[in-house]
C-alpha cells in the first residue's frame, strides 16, 4: 500500500486490474490512499478463459513488438520464462495464462497474469498506443 500511495504522488494514476478474489478491502484501502474512486481504483478480472483473453492477447502483441519489458526484473523473467499459453478446449480463441503443477515444482507465474491484468486496464481505459516514458525526456538517474 505503501508503494502504491507513493507512486500516486508521483504518477496520474488512473487504475490498474485486480483479480477478483477478495478484493474488494485491498480495493478500498487503494483508493483512500490514492483519492481513486472505489469504482475506478481497480478493474475486476476473473481469472477464467474470459476474462484473462483481452490483457493476454494484448501482452502477448506487446511482448511480439517489443514494447512490453521488465526491465531485467529478475522475479519477471523467471515467472514469464514458467508460464504457458493455455487456450479454451471450447473456443481456441479464448487463452489464459496456465501454471506448472505446484506438487511438482516450485515454479511461478504470478507476473504474467498481473501483467495482463495491467495491459487489459490500460487498453480498457483508451490508452491503447505506447506512451512516450518521462526517461526520454529526462534521462534516467542512478542513486
Amino acid at each position: 500500500y505503501r508503494d502504491v500511495a507513493a507512486d500516486a504522488e508521483h504518477f496520474n494514476i488512473r487504475g490498474g486490474g485486480a483479480d477478483r478474489w477478495s478484493m474488494m478491502p485491498v480495493i478500498q484501502e487503494i483508493a483512500k490512499r490514492t483519492s481513486l474512486p472505489v469504482n475506478e481504483a481497480l478493474m475486476l478480472v476473473e481469472q477464467t478463459y474470459k476474462g484473462m483473453t483481452p490483457g493476454m492477447t494484448g501482452l502477448m502483441a506487446l511482448v511480439k513488438t517489443g514494447q512490453f519489458r521488465h526491465h531485467g526484473n529478475p522475479v519477471a523473467a523467471w515467472c514469464f520464462d514458467n508460464v504457458q499459453v493455455r487456450k479454451a478446449p471450447y473456443d481456441p480463441e479464448l487463452i489464459r495464462p496456465d501454471k506448472p503443477d505446484r506438487s511438482k515444482t516450485g515454479k511461478r507465474i504470478d507476473a504474467v497474469p498481473a501483467a495482463a491484468m495491467a495491459v487489459d486496464a490500460w487498453r480498457s481505459r483508451g490508452a491503447v498506443e505506447p506512451q512516450r516514458s518521462a526517461y526520454e525526456d529526462h534521462g534516467l538517474l542512478v542513486v
